[in-house]
């Protein structure tokens, strides 16, 4: 598991925020999300999913993530 500082979390969240068109009112869920990727790094410092959409810089929103 990897620690990540306030700022790395802040800029990830801000990359969340502009990959979905940059709408507001999701601070906290953008904030959340980037501190759960961040922290499921691998070592190595790349990222444990390899999927297209992680190499695109893109987040996939899973059931778990979407708002209702």
């Amino acid at each position: 598991m990897v620690k990540s500082s306030s700022e790395e979390v802040a800029r990830r969240a801000y990359e969340l925020f502009l990959a979905r068109g940059a709408g507001h009112g999701r601070d906290l869920d953008d904030w959340l999300q980037a501190e759960r990727q961040l922290t499921e790094q691998a070592p190595n410092g790349r990222s444990k999913d390899t999927g297209a959409a992680s190499r695109r810089g893109r987040t996939t929103l899973t059931a778990s993530t979407k708002r209702r």
